[in-house]
């Protein structure tokens, strides 16, 4: 809230300068506001927030979904994982059969490949990134889960936040990690 409130006394205080100045060459006085504002910038703004304000805000399943929409014809099966929340409407509109599976629940091999056998081909599966918040159980899991995921070939990657297998929205800051892959 404060460091808006000096941007806009910023902007408010440039904009008073050059319609006062016209930006005609500045005399030393004029110069040493233009670096007290840049100044005030730079204390009021923390550095790590410039990333934050840089980066892409899209959600890495609605940038999925429009890869997917691109670039897979209708027909084809996509393997959504519950954990993700995504939202299979329009792919199902666009004629995509989406499967949505409980892929936490699938702690071995055998369980995956029970999980997965009615789903028909050509398919995709959407793999995500398990994570565990560190205050709570839940890691081995994680670690777990991983290591059967490794078994498809990954196609496109999305998303920076892990899946949280320990909490029960597994996405609680969105934009998750998780991988496009083929499944048969």
């Amino acid at each position: 809230m404060f460091a808006a409130f000096g941007l806009i006394s910023l902007h408010g205080w440039v904009l008073g300068l050059a319609a006062r100045r016209g930006w005609v060459p500045q005399t030393v006085k004029g110069r040493a506001r233009v670096l007290a504002g840049l100044a005030l910038v730079i204390v009021t703004v923390p550095l790590w927030h410039f990333a934050g304000h840089l980066r892409d805000r899209t959600d890495s399943r609605n940038l999925a979904q429009a890869w997917i929409e691109e670039r897979l014809p209708p027909g084809w099966t996509i393997v959504a994982p519950k954990q993700l929340g995504f939202d299979a409407r329009e792919l199902e509109k666009g004629g995509r059969r989406v499967t949505v599976v409980d892929l936490q629940s699938a702690r071995d091999a055998g369980a995956l490949q029970s999980l997965l056998s009615e789903v028909p081909a050509p398919a995709v599966i959407m793999v995500p990134r398990w994570g565990a918040d560190a205050r709570y159980a839940g890691q081995e899991l994680a670690d777990a889960l991983n290591d059967l995921s490794r078994r498809w070939r990954v196609i496109k990657t999305f998303g920076t936040n892990p899946v949280l297998v320990n909490y029960s929205s597994s996405t609680p800051w969105g934009d998750p990690a998780f991988a496009v892959a083929n499944l048969k």
